[in-house]
């Protein structure tokens, strides 16, 4: 009994771990992107953004959003390894006995002014992609969700709880 106890415990662990790695409903469940579509397009290369798929992209366009968004990723990279550079100082400052809360504003400064540097260039690019758009894709690209996105939910758990409705007066 105990030998069978252990044995469904291993073969359990194992098909969850398999589960975990393995693909779902066509998507690669680590990048999250439908299987064998090339012609998805990015208003920006971060990842954790979905691709918002635009229909009848022309190979032309398509070879140009490449291009803008190879450009687009090359002119970001630095300012995210700066920002990673002062997070990292940040933390190690912060967790000192005796911090110098002057030298801690100005790494919040940096950080924040990265992240300003990075939003403007997310927007520029997005307004070259909309350029080599028709109207129509226009408006497909403009109404699609961008940003970051809620993951979704595993099945079989519960929903995040959320703040009790305020008392009525």
């Amino acid at each position: 009994m105990r030998k069978l106890f252990l044995t469904l415990i291993v073969v359990g662990c194992a098909l969850l771990a398999n589960a975990q790695t393995g693909k779902h409903e066509g998507k690669d469940v680590k990048q999250g992107m439908p299987d064998g579509h090339p012609e998805c397009v990015t208003p920006h290369g971060h990842p954790g953004m979905p691709p918002q798929p635009l229909g009848d992209l022309t190979k032309e366009q398509h070879e140009q959003m490449k291009a803008l968004d190879i450009e687009f990723r090359k002119s970001v990279l630095p300012l995210e390894n700066k920002i990673g550079e002062a997070e990292a100082k940040l933390r190690t400052e912060s967790t000192k006995d005796n911090p110098d809360i002057s030298v801690l504003d100005k790494l919040i400064d940096e950080i924040t002014a990265q992240h300003n540097a990075i939003q403007k260039a997310e927007m520029r690019h997005k307004q070259n992609i909309r350029k080599l758009l028709t109207v129509e894709q226009r408006l497909q690209f403009d109404s699609a969700p961008h940003g970051k996105q809620k993951p979704p939910m595993m099945p079989g758990m519960p929903p995040p709880p959320q703040a009790p409705p305020a008392p009525e007066k």
